[in-house]
């Protein structure tokens, strides 16, 4: 009977072998882990398609491997797009990043959109590296192999490293596209080896390498579509392949995207941030998980376009007032300490609601002027001309890190 981890179609890595030549290959689908990590950072199309490339591309390597601790792939170079990490776990969690100069990446996109074509990886990584890690913890040593940026796709980066460095043949096909009705980001992924007989390089068999060939010709007409269909399940897809080969496949590993950080570790890196740090932020809030049921229900939320009328309005009414009061600080967010007096100035409830707060959470003064300043914001997104105990309450509120145990801020 087929286990849980079987009837996946999405999220997973499929092993599986090709009789009688034991070609050994992993088959990746990824939907929501995918499409989770490249919408949280709301990438550009380009950066976001080269990461999901990257990301694929680990966890097809990462399946091949035993190992217990994160296997990491980074690229770093010249290009626009400076660095990629994407790195998968043991117990399948995968992360992924990207760091790019917008202004160098729209001016090639600008000029290869001007000629019909898409940005390829050497004009978006530029000149650099590709790096394997292997970590298996501070007690066991790292490896780690290197080779340069080579080829005009992420699968062909990582056919060389194979060449130079293994010494073994791959064949890798990689996809990354929006799909289904959603327009979701989904990737998939395709990878042959061809392992040497145990023993050293003894030479292979024609019959092998004719077999190689062949099985190389049938990969390449997997097309972008079907390695990320979500109504084509891994195995029928392998059918589709493989099936005059002999294609036998084994138990699927499930991934998902995770941060590896525990509780525990997230306690201790904020104890670390020292308290003149935190006052130099204007806003840390905790943001608790949507539940189903608000994700269910049918009424209607604020638009991005409301938000922005929103938003310019209350830049309006703030540059009216400055120039009202010879005020010559842009926003709120700048205003000088001797300015927030008359900018910024509270009624009786609203100083002793900051009062309270100052005393409970022993704020130092700048914490006070920033909590001013945002009390100010909200007042001026609320359309209100003075700033109610509400506002107050509500700045105070989105100051969490500045609390030990749980503070209730009441505007009553």
């Amino acid at each position: 009977m087929p286990s849980e981890s079987d009837l996946r179609t999405d999220d997973l890595v499929q092993p599986f072998q090709l009789d009688p030549f034991a070609l050994r290959g992993r088959l990746v689908r990824l939907g929501r882990t995918v499409d989770r990590i490249l919408t949280q950072h709301d990438y550009p199309e380009p950066v976001a398609a080269l990461l999901g490339e990257a990301i694929t591309l680990a966890v097809l390597l990462a399946g091949a491997l035993k190992y217990d601790g994160v296997f990491t792939l980074q690229t770093k170079g010249d290009g626009p797009v400076r660095l990629l990490v994407a790195d998968v776990k043991t117990d399948g969690a995968v992360r992924g990043y990207a760091q790019y100069d917008a202004q160098r990446l729209g001016e090639i996109t600008g000029e290869v959109a001007a000629r019909g074509d898409s940005p390829s990886v050497p004009g978006l990584l530029g000149a650099g590296y590709i790096a394997f890690t292997v970590g298996q913890g501070d007690d066991t040593e790292r490896y780690q192999g290197i080779v340069e940026i080579v080829g005009a796709t992420l699968a062909e980066c990582a056919q060389h490293y194979f060449r130079q460095s293994e010494q073994i043949q791959a064949g890798l096909k990689l996809a990354v596209a929006r799909a289904g009705e959603d327009r979701s980001w989904r990737a998939g992924g395709l990878m042959l080896q061809r392992v040497p007989p145990e023993g050293g390089l003894a030479p292979i068999a024609d019959d092998v390498e004719d077999a190689w060939r062949r099985t190389m010709v049938l990969m390449s007409t997997a097309t972008p579509a079907e390695l990320v269909a979500p109504d084509l399940p891994p195995r029928r897809l392998l059918w589709r392949l493989f099936h005059e080969e002999g294609v036998r496949v084994y138990q699927t590993h499930p991934v998902e995207a995770r941060c590896r950080c525990s509780r525990e570790r997230v306690a201790h890196y904020r104890q670390r941030l020292s308290g003149p740090l935190l006052d130099r932020i204007d806003v840390h809030v905790a943001l608790a998980p949507v539940s189903v049921s608000a994700l269910q229900e049918r009424a209607r939320s604020e638009s991005s376009a409301e938000v922005r009328g929103r938003v310019e309005r209350a830049r309006a009414v703030q540059r009216a007032r400055f120039d009202a009061s010879l005020v010559t600080a842009p926003t709120n967010a700048t205003l000088a300490p001797r300015d927030l007096e008359h900018i910024a100035t509270l009624c009786e409830a609203g100083s002793r609601l900051l009062a309270a707060a100052v005393a409970k959470l022993s704020l130092s003064a700048r914490a006070y002027g920033k909590i001013l300043r945002v009390a100010r914001t909200i007042a001026d997104l609320d359309g209100a001309t003075s700033i109610a105990p509400a506002h107050v309450a509500e700045a105070i509120g989105a100051r969490v890190l500045d609390r030990g145990p749980a503070l209730v801020v009441s505007a009553a």
